[in-house]
């Protein structure tokens, strides 16, 4: 007799891990206590040299749904890209190991696709603090989107990048969309996620985006490789030029490419920003050949700083330096006036300080009199004097009254 085999999951999640002991418990039950029960959940072992690989396998054990791949340190992207090759689901989900959802994450998700059909959903997410467990809604992950309504590509795509963060753990993916499309993650150390997750929203015929916050991605967890990224800044360079040179060869490029070289000022800018300074300076130079490449037209751009900052790529030596000129004249008069300032508050401080020692000696005095005051009071001659004096004020008190 044959056995029957069973129908393939509603979702398949992938989760790579990476010496994630300390939160891959917490991550993968979050997944197998979800209120969707029909998932399968695919953890890959990124080569831990701590106890992660032990931790799944237990939990493995104990849950049928839940499988456990190991491979050698190839990082992130390769990790999703292996599980995605053992994914049966009609949807996935890929999850950071350090991070977790709600109870109906996949059950909310899934049904939104069921029901519209959509390529992606995507939903809200709260940031969690690994050192204060303190959370807060990250407010810029679906930007300017209407979020109770089908929206078909030529809706969003003039600002997929303004619009979407590039990283996959907030939006479900119909995995034949996926499939169809050829689409795999890069095999970086860093920003493996972007072309992929970027790429997927800018071809995609239909997404569908909800106001329901169902992640928390944790911050400030110090083994995290994105915490150092100057290792690797070469990979966001990557990244920007393999989604470029995708999105030329696609149909809608015309739709997307303006939306793309504003995100190219922008994210090369935030890198070159939050890096510390001798590997900004490199990354700086490497990234010349993009940013001159971008058009020259203040109008073409969302943001003003995104402008600038080409504009001061495009400067050639002798002007930069006219331009720190005028930085520092400018600086210099900005000082002129922040001494003029300090004097001015010196001035008033001291007239300041002048009228509290008079208030001071004023207050003094007023103690001073009631003191007197009280001493006159209660002083023998007072009370004497006061009991001679009070049958003459009642006398003259009962003739006034005659009158």
């Amino acid at each position: 007799m044959e056995a029957v085999s069973s129908p393939p999951p509603l979702v398949s999640v992938i989760i790579p891990a990476y010496n994630a002991q300390e939160y891959v418990a917490e991550c993968v039950t979050s997944v197998i206590k979800q209120t969707a029960k029909d998932i399968e959940v695919i953890v890959v072992d990124d080569g831990s040299t701590d106890d992660t690989r032990e931790i799944v396998a237990s939990i493995a054990e104990r849950d049928a749904r839940v499988t456990l791949l190991t491979q050698s340190n190839q990082y992130a992207g390769v990790a999703r890209n292996n599980g995605m090759d053992h994914a049966t689901g009609k949807y996935l989900y890929f999850l950071d190991a350090d991070d977790f959802i709600e109870p109906d994450t996949l059950e909310t998700m899934t049904g939104i696709a069921e029901r519209t059909g959509v390529d992606i959903v995507v939903a809200r997410s709260n940031s969690h603090d690994a050192e204060t467990h303190e959370e807060a809604l990250i407010d810029y992950t679906i930007k300017d989107m209407s979020t109770r309504q089908v929206l078909h590509n030529a809706d969003y795509a003039g600002t997929t990048f303004q619009s979407f963060i590039g990283w996959p753990w907030d939006k479900l993916f119909r995995a034949d969309f996926i499939r169809e499309r050829g689409l795999r993650f890069q095999a970086l150390r860093t920003t493996n996620d972007a072309f992929f997750t970027f790429v997927a929203l800018a071809i995609a015929p239909s997404i569908y985006c909800t106001d329901a916050m169902l992640f928390h991605h944790r911050t400030h967890n110090a083994t995290s490789l994105e915490a150092t990224r100057r290792k690797s800044w070469q990979n966001a360079l990557n990244a920007v030029t393999t989604i470029g040179d995708y999105l030329k060869t696609t149909d809608n490029y015309t739709l997307t490419k303006r939306s793309y070289e504003n995100w190219v000022s922008h994210f090369i800018l935030w890198n070159v920003q939050s890096l510390e300074r001798p590997t900004a300076v490199t990354m700086m130079d490497a990234s010349y050949p993009l940013l001159e490449a971008l058009p020259d037209d203040k109008d073409y751009y969302y943001e003003e700083r995104d402008y600038r900052f080409v504009e001061l790529v495009r400067q050639t030596r002798s002007q930069l330096i006219l331009t720190a000129l005028d930085g520092d004249w400018h600086v210099g008069d900005l000082w002129k006036q922040l001494c003029e300032t300090r004097d001015w508050v010196e001035v008033l401080e001291k007239r300041i300080t002048n009228r509290d020692h008079t208030i001071e000696a004023q207050n003094r005095q007023i103690h001073d009199l009631d003191r007197r005051v009280r001493s006159i009071y209660h002083s023998v001659s007072y009370r004497l004097g006061n009991a001679a004096i009070k049958p003459l004020s009642i006398a003259k008190d009962l003739l006034g009254r005659k009158k």
